[in-house]
């Protein structure tokens, strides 16, 4: 009787589960695909026991798999083996935060391997970054044990078979869909032996060699490189500018594709490889890179036009009358032209209604000429008349006034016993010019020449980071009243949307004399962090906080700033802010010795650490600032800028934090008049504890005195010397108005 009841039961179930599964038509759709997109590799950070502990235990991180390493003391094992720690139809919480080819919270689309792999890092305090579970910036990465590599590979094929929807470009570790947050698994995974084994990609070498070769001849944009990046899977928003967003994908980029070369920056070899891997990949996607690129280049090589010299003009046969005759600014008996001519026979050109004795045809390149006997003190005109063709243009450039290489005969007489050597150390030299002449070249102290570098001390602001500044809101790069955060995006929230790049120039952002006070002592110098420049970003940008801004606050003298406003040139420009300053400035102007020597430009320009200048270089930049803005033919900045520029630049109650003016109006507001008693409404200056540059346009007049002193009662000593210029420079016109 009960095996006639179990048997009933049996035949009840299996008629219950006979109508189950044909309640179900099944009709399989064309239009489906496998869940699982991505294999993403990631490292421990810690060893086997506190791994388990993280992804085994209830309120914390899970994994599909680890897999441990060899010589674990921690690992109870003698034989390395592979652990499920969940089902690969279960969601494992590996990824977090995170974006991948289209796809983001990849914990749903993804299966994760741990890897037991521990690097040495050592924690910085909270304000200056916050790890993850003993991930750091400052890490030295470990090799990966190769028995453990091989059990990373037997799963990663095993996982590959059961998953065909995990393309080569869809094997990925966690810094490539998470940059901002994470590292792992590190620069030292071996992804090329993975690939060897058929997982993952790689770049053919040949293919990577064509691009490297194109891209450092013909360098691209930082908006290609993101763009590029995006094409092949990261997760960024094309901005245009090295953002820290961008920093931190190239960084991950490189870890996985260029370990060898992990810096973070854009450069030809990481477009290089970018590109290599899309031809391969994705090939349908390179085309529109290409095109892009190929624009870029064209671009590059017709520029839009510059101007040079003070006057830059281009002149035709059809021109009006009134359009034919302008000013320029010269010193008597001084100044350069150059021309140029396409299809004119014939032409008159008069400087001052002086005809001068040219013949035409010239050539359509520039030929230059002097004039020297034709040009009188202060302004001056040009005229070009009977053009011969209709159809020739008559191209014209005038130079700005430059320093005469041969001092005068007669000196300036100085006293300058309060700079002798009282001792062996104090050494200092002085440069005067007037109207583009030198007119005192004087050794100070112990000095036995006066051709001798020194140190700039806090004025490299001013006379680095300041004049690129100055160039690139002349270019139209950069607008003094924009958001700061319409460059540096990540400056943002807890009052810093407010921020203007004039506040930061005005040092009205509220920040502390320097930026040591934010790090504890235990912490790195600013040598260091420029040493890891995503670090110093990191810091200034978004960790240090900001004052709000008012036009009323006091302006307080702060590095801080000066570093900012050296992310920002870097940013715009696309190159490093030595770079940019060396070839965009200094350049131009025949200057090679600042940062030649002592410390490297870079970390001069960030926060005044000081570097080597010669005061004859340093003279240079000043006539270029008496003239408004222009030195020979470079032009860094127009009049009407350069006043704007120096108006914001100079704060009211702190020395040695930029330009300085002296107007009248405002002397009661310094807390020392740096300009003496005789400097006029119109000087301007930078000043700190062991020099200045003083620039006065109303007697076309510049002072650079430079020392190795650190002694901020220094101006006890110059500001009489400063009289003295004055007064004999005053007596000596007298004079020779006189007779």
């Amino acid at each position: 009787m009960k095996m006639k009841y179990v048997l009933l039961l049996l035949m009840a179930w299996l008629l219950l589960t006979s109508c189950a599964g044909n309640r179900y038509t099944q009709t399989p759709s064309q239009n489906s695909s496998f869940r699982i997109k991505s294999l993403v590799l990631h490292f421990t950070s810690a060893d086997y026991a506190q791994s388990v502990k993280y992804l085994v235990d209830k309120g914390s991180v899970s994994s599909h798999y680890l897999i441990p390493e060899s010589d674990d003391p921690t690992y109870p094992h003698n034989e390395l083996k592979i652990y499920q720690l969940v089902d690969e139809n279960e969601r494992a919480w590996h990824a977090g935060i995170s974006y991948w080819q289209g796809r983001t919270a990849l914990n749903d689309t993804s299966i994760g391997i741990e890897i037991v792999n521990d690097p040495e890092c050592t924690v910085r305090n909270d304000v200056l970054i916050k790890p993850e579970h003993g991930e750091d910036r400052f890490c030295v990465f470990p090799d990966y044990d190769p028995k453990q590599i091989q059990l990373v590979i037997e799963l990663a094929k095993d996982i590959l078979d059961r998953h065909p929807d995990i393309s080569p470009t869809a094997v990925i570790g966690h810094s490539d869909i998470a940059p901002s947050r994470k590292i792992d698994p590190g620069p030292r995974f071996p992804w090329y032996e993975l690939y060897q084994e058929g997982i993952g990609a790689w770049y053919d070498f040949e293919t990577l060699d064509k691009y490297w070769q194109l891209f450092s001849d013909n360098p691209t944009s930082i908006a290609l490189l993101q763009r590029a990046l995006m094409t092949y899977g990261y997760g960024l928003v094309e901005t245009g500018i090295a953002d820290t967003q961008t920093m931190n994908v190239v960084s991950a980029f490189q870890m996985h594709f260029l370990p060898s070369h992990v810096s973070g920056s854009a450069d030809a070899r990481t477009m290089a490889a970018v590109f290599a891997l899309i031809e391969k990949y994705a090939p349908e996607k390179l085309t529109e890179l290409v095109t892009r690129y190929e624009s870029e280049v064209q671009t590059a090589d017709n520029p839009a036009t510059e101007r040079y010299g003070q006057i830059d003009r281009t002149f035709t046969a059809d021109d009006d009358t009134s359009e034919t005759e302008l000013s320029f600014v010269a010193y008597d008996k001084t100044g350069d032209f150059r021309i140029k001519a396409s299809a004119a026979t014939n032409a008159d050109i008069y400087i001052n209604e002086q005809r001068l004795n040219i013949t035409l045809p010239i050539t359509e390149q520039f030929r230059s000429y002097s004039l020297a006997r034709r040009t009188i003190e202060g302004l001056n005109t040009v005229r070009v008349d009977n053009i011969s063709n209709t159809d020739a243009e008559l191209h014209l450039q005038v130079a700005y006034p430059t320093l005469s290489n041969a001092q005068v005969a007669r000196q300036l007489p100085l006293d300058v016993s309060s700079f002798a050597c009282r001792n062996s150390d104090f050494k200092g030299v002085l440069l005067v010019t007037h109207k583009g002449r030198i007119i005192n070249h004087t050794p100070l102290g112990c000095n036995k020449t006066a051709d001798v570098s020194f140190a700039l001390g806090q004025q490299t602001s001013a006379l680095a980071t300041h004049l690129a500044l100055m160039e690139m809101v002349h270019r139209g790069q950069i607008d003094l009243e924009a958001p700061l955060n319409s460059y540096l995006p990540e400056y943002s929230g807890q009052g810093r949307d407010a921020v203007r790049v004039q506040d930061v120039v005005a040092h009205r952002t509220g920040y502390l004399p320097t930026l040591s006070e934010y790090l504890a002592e235990e912490q790195m110098t600013l040598s260091d962090l420029l040493a890891e420049k995503r670090l110093l970003t990191e810091l200034v940008l978004t960790q240090i906080p900001v004052r709000k801004v008012t036009q009323n606050n006091n302006p307080s003298k702060s590095e801080v700033n000066a570093i900012i406003l050296g992310l920002l040139i870097e940013r715009v420009s696309g190159q490093s802010l030595r770079d940019y300053i060396s070839d965009k400035i200094y350049a131009q102007l025949g200057i090679n010795k600042i940062g030649s020597d002592g410390a490297d430009l870079e970390q001069m320009t960030y926060g005044h650490i000081g570097g080597q200048a010669s005061v004859e270089s340093i003279a240079k930049i000043a006539q270029l600032l008496l003239n408004m803005g222009g030195y020979g033919y470079y032009e860094l900045i127009d009049r009407k800028s350069l006043s704007k520029f120096l108006k914001i630049s100079s704060v009211a109650n702190e020395r040695g934090a930029g330009w300085q003016l002296n107007e009248r109006h405002t002397s009661e507001c310094l807390s020392r008049n740096d300009f003496g008693s005789f400097a006029s409404s119109r000087a301007f200056g930078t000043f700190s504890e062991n020099g200045l540059v003083l620039v006065d346009p109303e007697l076309d007049l510049t002072i650079t005195l430079l020392t190795n002193s650190r002694d901020e009662y220094l101006s006890d000593r110059y500001i009489p010397l400063l009289n003295q210029i004055y007064k004999a420079l005053l007596q000596r016109q007298i004079h020779s108005k006189m007779n």
